[in-house]
């Protein structure tokens, strides 16, 4: 009879482990990444069998590991590119993008800066080099120092997209990792000047209008705002099973509070 218990124990005890945990891997966007890790924390709360790994590498690298099919979610702060898609297809995967955000890039400087207001000739010129001082765009007489994030970015890609229009960045530009790290940067040094996620904007950095829009909750839910973006989390094919279930929830009411919560726009 004990033996028969024993047994009994041991397969219900083999039987939780095999089915303890459904695993969803995550990488890409640090933009998203907020978004997406507030939302897994709560979701493996109410599905106690779910565990949710999230690395924030870049959406270069989230979008180009649903490709080669080492995570199951990548997120990204821009669109797949062109040579992305004709990549999936050659290797059989349906890249699908869910829109799970509004976010706009918000140009940053120190608060001590006396300029509120860039063109995008204005902002292209000081990131190809052309302007070099505060002076030459209404501002002191000091260098800029260019702060720029890294071209893994989704956020390099759009800023590079709407901003640069295919042409060099300065060769004196300060390439960074994060939106962190340019917010920090940018907060100390009071010639410089940078572009993040609207969602991660602190009050210890100024926000600049572009081309007379400044960047807020309306202007960007409108498009007004110049330099808006959406953002997405990539799947191969339409998300189903538990990455379903857990898109689906950052797309709930729930889910979509999170995102208003961490400083980014619901896409409702």
């Amino acid at each position: 009879m004990k033996k028969k218990i024993l047994f009994l124990a041991c397969v219900v005890c083999l039987s939780s482990i095999l089915t303890a945990f459904d695993q969803i891997k995550i990488t890409g966007s640090t933009t998203v990444y907020p978004i997406s890790d507030k939302c897994a924390r709560v979701f493996e709360d109410e599905h106690p069998g779910v565990e949710i790994d999230i690395a924030p590498t870049g959406s270069s690298v989230g979008i180009s590991s649903i490709i080669d099919g080492s995570a199951d979610i990548g997120n990204a702060s821009r669109e797949a590119k062109q040579k992305e898609i004709e990549q999936a297809h050659a290797d059989n995967v349906d890249l699908h993008g869910t829109v799970i955000a509004l976010d706009g890039v918000a140009v940053v400087v120190h608060p001590g800066n006396d300029v509120r207001n860039l063109s995008l000739k204005q902002l292209q010129d000081i990131y190809t080099g052309k302007v070099t001082s505060w002076k030459e765009i209404g501002g002191v007489d000091k260098p800029i120092l260019v702060i720029s994030r890294d071209p893994s970015s989704g956020t390099y890609e759009v800023f590079n997209h709407a901003v640069l229009k295919g042409k060099e960045l300065s060769m004196t530009a300060i390439l960074v990792q994060g939106n962190q790290s340019v917010a920090d940067a940018v907060a100390m040094t009071e010639s410089a000047i940078g572009y993040i996620g609207f969602g991660f904007l602190q009050g210890h950095l100024k926000a600049l209008s572009i081309e007379d829009v400044a960047p807020s909750n309306q202007s960007i839910s409108c498009g007004e705002y110049a330099l808006s973006r959406k953002l997405y989390m990539f799947t191969n094919g339409k998300p189903r099973g538990v990455i379903g279930d857990y898109i689906r929830f950052v797309l709930s009411e729930r889910g979509q509070s999170i995102v208003r919560d961490t400083g980014f726009l619901p896409v409702n």
